[in-house]
Parts: structure tokens; C-alpha cells; sequence
């Protein structure tokens, strides 16, 4: 399930778990780089 981040009241109770579509992020998009990366989206399971 995708929650986009500014629906979330409390922003610490979830972390993030994979960053997506990165195939099409700008240049100057900062990810974690200890998550996973997905080019676009996953199989989902």
C-alpha cells in the first residue's frame, strides 16, 4: 500500500521501506541510500 506522506499525522510512526520509481527521480532528490530501490514499481506480493 502506497500513504502519501503529508496524509500522516505523526510522521515517526511509519519509516519508509523501499523508495520507488527511481528511474524517474530528479537530480536533486536526496533517498536513503540503506533502502531498497526500485526503478518503478515492484511486484507487488
Amino acid at each position: 500500500m502506497g500513504v502519501l506522506a503529508g496524509t500522516l499525522d505523526d510522521v515517526n510512526r511509519y519509516q519508509p521501506q523501499i523508495d520507488i520509481f527511481t528511474d524517474s527521480a530528479a537530480c536533486w532528490d536526496v533517498m536513503n541510500s540503506s533502502l531498497p530501490k526500485h526503478g518503478k514499481m515492484p511486484p507487488l506480493s
